[in-house]
């Protein structure tokens, strides 16, 4: 007994100085440990004190290694067989009942039924079976490991503890495996059967427990790096569209700028002649600017372009094309609009204007502009239309400027 103490101290001492307090049968790692540590080193250790008591006591004439060989199998088995059994009880009591898988559970009973069925037959020595044939105990190992990959390593633990209580029971009733006379090496036959089946159990059950956890910890880093990576790219597409938005929105003003005027004038004139619809344009530019600003300066030149944008922004529709194109000059795409709606549409955006005041070093501005307005013929380029709509710009500052004045057909 003090040896058996002695074994089971010194395996727990190693097993907390290597693993602490985060040992589990649930890793590999720890596995091993707990071979290493116990079954191997602790109980060979313990051992000898036990077969020296043998040798002392002259209770038996063997030799001291044969009976330390069977004393540390022995303690061994012991720890292999019972301390996962044990931890598993003690887990269950400090996490409580956990959530059953009533169909795992069904299965389980199921094979421990047919395991306490077909066991003792499995056990039964040449000559004696229920079969009338030899049937060895070896057979009992695929029950381990069904449990160790259906139910994982409790229900391993279970299934092994259930084929040791029946061997040793066997053995209690003079049973001897593979028809061993000498009841010695019916236990050590005994033993070497109850360590395949634990290893090869249990140690595949802990196998696969791992397993299962690196593709939980695999799945959940793969989510946070495809979550990661979704952030990044969302980020970029902002980015991007921010990137796309700059690049096609004038800075001074805010509206869209050449690029984009001309870009979208494009589209809208080719699905305007798919539909056969009108399409109608308006220029202007502001009159006098050069002058505003070598009077007041350009920081002011540029407070009386920015005044212009919202009046005249409130002046059309949101399908319409608004867009600052030169340094005074603005262009506006009026789709579906005809010539005469468009020269409306020009003399409300000239009135709006009119009505702006800038102030500026103690003087007032009062700002003014002159536009052109042209209908696309439908088959004229945007560039053509353009230039048609320019001139018309300039004949209204001819005309003496803050006036409409409607460009010439296409000649």
């Amino acid at each position: 007994m003090f040896a058996g103490c002695v074994c089971c101290l010194i395996a727990a001492f190693l097993i907390l100085r290597w693993s602490g307090t985060s040992f589990a049968f649930d890793r590999v790692k720890s596995a091993v440990k707990f071979v290493l540590f116990g079954p191997l080193l602790a109980s060979s250790v313990a051992a000898v004190p036990g077969a020296l008591i043998y040798v002392v006591l002259q209770q038996d004439s063997s030799e001291f290694l044969s009976h330390w060989r069977l004393w540390w199998f022995g303690d061994a088995l012991g720890l292999l067989i019972l301390t996962p059994l044990l931890i598993g009880v003690i887990r269950f009591v400090q996490n409580g009942i956990p959530a059953f898988n009533w169909a795992k559970l069904a299965e389980f009973l199921l094979l421990c039924t047919v395991l306490m069925l077909l066991g003792p037959h499995f056990l039964e020595p040449a000559g004696g079976s229920f079969f009338e044939f030899y049937v060895t105990p070896v057979l009992m190992l695929p029950f381990g490991i069904w449990a160790a990959v259906r139910m994982g390593v409790p229900g391993a633990v279970l299934v092994v503890a259930m084929i040791s209580a029946m061997t040793v029971d066997s053995l209690l009733g003079g049973a001897y495996l593979y028809a061993a006379t000498n009841p010695q090496y019916a236990v050590w036959l005994a033993q070497e059967l109850l360590a395949i089946v634990s290893l090869v159990s249990v140690g595949l059950a802990v196998l696969l427990a791992e397993i299962r956890q690196q593709n939980i910890l695999l799945e959940r880093r793969i989510e946070e790096r495809t979550e990661s990576l979704q952030a990044a790219n969302n980020a970029l597409n902002a980015a991007n569209d921010r990137l796309q938005q700059l690049a096609s929105l004038d800075f001074l003003t805010g509206i869209t700028n050449r690029r984009y005027f001309y870009e979208n004038a494009q589209r809208v004139l080719q699905r305007c002649r798919q539909e056969k619809s009108n399409v109608s344009v308006i220029m202007f530019d502001l009159d006098h600017f050069k002058k505003i600003n070598d009077q007041y300066g350009h920081e002011t030149g540029d407070e009386v372009l920015r005044s212009i944008t919202k009046p005249v922004t409130h002046t059309l529709r949101p399908l319409d094309l608004f867009s600052r194109t030169g340094g005074e000059e603005f262009l506006v795409l009026l789709p579906s609009v005809q010539l005469e709606e468009a020269a409306i549409i020009a003399e409300r955006i000239r009135h709006a204007v009119a009505g702006i005041v800038v102030e500026a070093s103690g003087a007032r501005i009062n700002v003014a502009i002159s536009l052109g307005v042209a209908q696309w013929d439908g088959n004229e380029s945007l560039q053509r239309l353009v230039s048609r709509v320019d001139q018309a710009m300039y004949d209204a500052k001819n005309a003496g400027r803050n006036c409409v004045r409607i460009a010439l057909p296409p000649s």
